[in-house]
């Protein structure tokens, strides 16, 4: 019998994680036999949502009004549920979902249940996130577990990585973005993370557990298993 359940994704921040989000659901999704075994999902790829990190760190031009937009859109598509695949996006949920009768998934929320249920003596955590999520703490809110980021310098190296001119938002996921992820990486476990977090979605496009010692967790990967447990 074909699911009812109709997901939307708000997407574009940046367009591969969007596509790799997309390619999660169809990978995650159990007991698939033909097409019509898998979600409908509604996708709004929509990349010319202003920068979250620009709008929070500079002041730059606020993001909401077409995120805003793009739910309305998601709401008018009949979507059930809303996942946002993009951490830093997730400052302004609570606005969003104000304005929605659709539920908006909380990946910190989501992630946090799974720290909590998988390594209940886990004490520390480390996340590889953009200047701007880091500067709002959205982890620490979010998270039982200690949260520690990288230095300065090695900071420096993860925004290289998503955003420089090699970086993954310019469309490059090769050995440069990925040494300088794996050189934050251990360098968080250096300082004395049990795990390492991809806190920000262009991160796995990169890196991933073969790159470091301790376990490399996907937001968002957990987010749509929440998705395919809870709604399949």
């Amino acid at each position: 019998m074909a699911r009812q359940t109709v997901i939307g994704v708000l997407g574009g921040m940046g367009p591969a994680a969007t596509a790799s989000f997309f390619q999660n659901i169809i990978q995650q999704t159990t007991d698939i036999h033909c097409d019509q075994d898998h979600f409908r999902v509604v996708i709004d790829s929509h990349p010319q949502i202003p920068d979250r990190t620009e709008a929070i760190l500079h002041k730059g031009p606020s993001p909401l009004d077409a995120l805003m937009e793009s739910v309305q859109l998601l709401e008018r598509a009949g979507c059930d549920l809303i996942a946002i695949p993009c951490m830093t996006c997730h400052y302004y949920i609570d606005t969003l979902q104000a304005q929605s009768s659709v539920k908006i998934l909380n990946a910190y929320q989501v992630l946090n249940r799974f720290l909590e249920n998988k390594y209940p003596s886990m004490e520390k955590v480390g996340v590889m996130c953009t200047d701007g999520t880091r500067k709002i703490d959205l982890f620490s809110h979010h998270l039982s577990k200690q949260v520690i980021y990288p230095n300065r310098d090695y900071q420096e190296k993860v925004m290289e990585a998503i955003y420089g001119p090699e970086g993954i938002k310019n469309g490059h996921v090769g050995t440069y973005p990925n040494q300088l992820l794996k050189e934050a990486g251990h360098h968080l476990i250096d300082e004395g993370a049990q795990a390492i977090i991809a806190g920000c979605t262009e991160i796995e496009l990169a890196t991933g557990q073969a790159d470091y010692s301790v376990e490399f967790i996907d937001p968002m990967k957990l987010l749509v298993d929440y998705i395919v447990k809870n709604y399949q």
